[in-house]
């Protein structure tokens, strides 16, 4: 509330960004970046700025790319495939409570995976969240994210 300012997201028109998300704390917003020639549903990056407290920024934003395109995955069929995001956005509410770390679905291979980004982890730690064998295979869809509770749902052949 206030006087209003325009903060630009990127620093290059080869650049699109969306899906900018507050941390619970106000401290850091977080947006998915992806290049304008990039087709539907390509790999795309994750961003976090800090958010000075008191008066809003003006102009382009400092950022750091948290979550790199991955060109081609390293280290095996479990690796990290890049972050595919289904309807190209990210949910609503996608911050833990610590206002560090982030869930978020992504495909990974032939299913969507449930995954879990340390945004102060050098480079962004990904990690798959594992459900356990009793939730059997099958695609997860991520739906809020409330404090420390993750509400989504499953679903398979």
């Amino acid at each position: 509330v206030g006087s209003a300012a325009t903060v630009v997201l990127t620093s290059s028109e080869d650049w699109s960004a969306r899906s900018p998300r507050f941390s619970p704390d106000g401290s850091r917003l977080a947006f998915v970046v992806s290049a304008d020639s990039a087709a539907h549903f390509s790999c795309s990056k994750l961003c976090v700025a800090s958010w000075p407290e008191g008066a809003a920024p003006k102009g382009v934003l400092p950022r750091e790319v948290v979550v790199d395109i991955v060109h081609t995955p390293t280290g095996g069929k479990d690796s990290f495939p890049g972050l595919f995001l289904a309807s190209e956005q990210l949910p609503r509410r996608v911050w833990l409570s610590d206002s560090r770390r982030m869930v978020l679905h992504s495909d990974w291979r032939s299913q969507r995976e449930l995954v879990v980004v340390d945004t102060s982890a050098p480079g962004g730690r990904v990690e798959r969240l594992d459900a356990g064998k009793e939730a059997g295979e099958g695609s997860w869809v991520l739906h809020d994210v409330c404090g420390d509770h993750v509400l989504a749902s499953r679903s398979s052949p």
